[in-house]
């Protein structure tokens, strides 16, 4: 049995407090908490058009409810992004539209029970975020003509997104060996991906990884335990990067800074439910 549902449909939002500034002009705040202005830029509220369709299926008798694939496409014009730079040893964002942007991407997942003690699932999603246009953007990253704490980079249309990566799966395996006691075991897949301060799409990208968990849980009426790992295979990855200063170095020079993913853990626990 198939279900398809689609939308159609346009949205704009206004700048906030805390989130957009909207007082004629870039601003930035240090981690002091005293603000500054970049430039003379006014903030524009950003106006978005999306299509989206989702597709439900139940193709087998052993398939269980929640199988869909969903197709989605953003436009957004006068986009507001935010901005770190450094300046004297201080930590300070501010705000710039970034012109017409575009979203797109595809997500799909099936659950199948395959018999009455073991149960898959998978999961897939593909996500372009691209600038449609081509803009200046100031950036933290030394660029060919600038090393100072704030410079600017053109970014030209069709550039991805930083920390947008373009592909991530997900598989999953439960075992029900007998009715207190479930086995599990999963993976998970993330795509490289930019890091953030490169719009311009020029520097290395955040490599792509991988990660194994699995766990085993068991019940004996309201009580029950479990252990998990996780990182089971002990691989050494990075989530997240970004460029900020490095104020241990000299010269305090600009430089990648990577966020570690989860390291190997053995994890136990013990509960009784009331």
């Amino acid at each position: 049995m198939w279900q398809e549902k689609g939308a159609d449909c346009e949205t704009i939002r206004s700048p906030t407090a805390g989130r957009d500034r909207y007082d004629g002009a870039s601003g930035a705040s240090s981690s002091s908490g005293s603000s500054f202005l970049l430039d003379s830029l006014v903030i524009r509220p950003p106006a978005a058009s999306k299509i989206s369709s989702s597709t439900s299926f139940f193709a087998l008798p052993a398939f269980a409810q929640g199988n869909y694939v969903y197709v989605h496409n953003q436009d957004v014009a006068s986009s507001i992004s935010a901005f770190s730079v450094s300046p004297a040893g201080t930590t300070g964002i501010f705000f710039q539209n970034i012109g017409r942007t575009r979203r797109q991407g595809l997500e799909a997942i099936v659950r199948s029970k395959l018999s009455s003690v073991l149960e898959v699932t998978a999961s897939y999603s593909f996500a372009r975020a691209t600038f449609e246009e081509d803009v200046f953007l100031n950036t933290p990253r030394a660029t060919s003509d600038c090393t100072s704490f704030a410079c600017n980079e053109r970014v030209r249309k069709g550039s991805d997104f930083p920390l947008v990566p373009r592909h991530r799966a997900r598989a999953g395996l439960e075992v029900h060996p007998v009715s207190w006691l479930v086995a599990s075991v999963s993976g998970s897949y993330v795509g490289a991906q930019r890091l953030r301060g490169d719009e311009e799409n020029v520097a290395p990208l955040l490599p792509s990884y991988f990660s194994f968990d699995g766990g085993v849980k068991a019940t004996a009426g309201r009580l029950w335990g479990s252990v998990n790992v996780f990182n089971l295979v002990g691989s050494t990855y990075s989530t997240f990067g970004t460029y900020a200063t490095n104020a241990k170095a000299p010269g305090n020079p600009v430089e990648p800074f990577l966020t570690p993913g989860r390291p190997f853990q053995l994890v136990a626990a013990l509960g009784y439910g009331l």
